[in-house]
């Protein structure tokens, strides 16, 4: 196996191998696929590779959770501020900069607020990690139990849902998708958010509903909202999200940087090879 952990290892540093490493293992190995199922966490892709009986799950590593949390804090910091990206850039190329004016572009901070996050997981914890030296002055969050061991590095509280939503200045998804919060962030969640609150998904679309996000946003329910991930993807040109100004949506790129995609593309080949040797694959998680 000597040929393909070496590329696994040289895909690490180079991106432009990352690509060739499936091919390597397949080419290497020789061996049938016929009981190994590989799922991608990152995008939730499931690859079944002829009525599989295991199954190989992706699972980000700290590195990789760090990576994106870092990322998913550079889409809030594009998102929570709708009028200070898109419409600043455009103000800029056709000359509405001019003179200095008070309120021109003008936003809401992170200095002194409440940041709540909806499920405070490693790419939750990554997130509050960059944003707390902003001048956070709040924490809160919620999910499927407390956490007081990773709170407490945000000195974050756990609240319900519902309490997360009424006090939160910028809410945060950051949550898996499972039948439990599919479609959580609905009319009632929109209902009770502030007027002046932002509103942040970088878990998965489907945990939104999105017309309602549509109607809370068009009628000024909630100030603005940032999707880095939304249902179907990627989102039809004509869908009526597209058409807001408070409204920014990135094309999933919470996981966009080449050492995170190559360390991905490593660890799930890491998993084939384990699988297809027929040994404990690392990052196993059985569906």
């Amino acid at each position: 196996m000597g040929q393909e952990a070496d590329l696994l290892c040289s895909s690490g540093r180079d991106p432009a191998l990352t690509s060739q490493v499936l091919s390597v293992v397949t080419l290497q190995t020789r061996k049938p696929w016929d009981d190994l199922t590989v799922t991608n966490r990152s995008s939730s892709t499931h690859t079944s590779l002829n009525g599989s009986s295991k199954s190989a799950e992706f699972l980000p590593c700290r590195s990789i959770s760090e990576e994106r949390g870092g990322l998913k804090s550079y889409c809030f910091q594009s998102c929570f501020h709708p009028q200070s990206g898109q419409k600043s850039e455009a103000q800029r190329r056709n000359g509405g900069w001019t003179t200095w004016k008070p309120l021109w572009m003008c936003g809401y901070g992170l200095s002194d607020s409440t940041v709540g996050i909806v499920g405070l997981g490693r790419i939750g914890q990554a997130v509050a990690r960059r944003l707390k030296p902003f001048g956070v002055k709040k924490f809160l969050y919620t999910g499927s139990h407390p956490k007081p061991e990773c709170a407490a590095e945000f000195e974050a509280e756990f609240v319900p849902l519902t309490r997360l939503a009424e006090e939160s200045d910028f809410v945060v998804v950051t949550c898996a998708l499972t039948p439990a919060t599919q479609g959580m962030c609905n009319k009632d969640f929109f209902s009770k958010m502030k007027k002046t609150s932002v509103f942040i998904n970088t878990s998965r679309g489907a945990v939104v509903n999105q017309e309602d996000l549509y109607e809370a946003l068009a009628h000024g329910q909630i100030a603005a909202a940032g999707l880095d991930v939304t249902t179907p993807e990627p989102l039809p040109t004509d869908h009526p999200l597209l058409s807001l100004k408070n409204c920014v949506i990135l094309p999933h790129v919470g996981s966009a940087t080449y050492a995170t995609r190559s360390t991905m593309a490593v660890l799930a080949a890491n998993n084939l090879l384990a699988g297809l040797r027929g040994e404990p694959m690392p990052h196993e998680l059985l569906l």
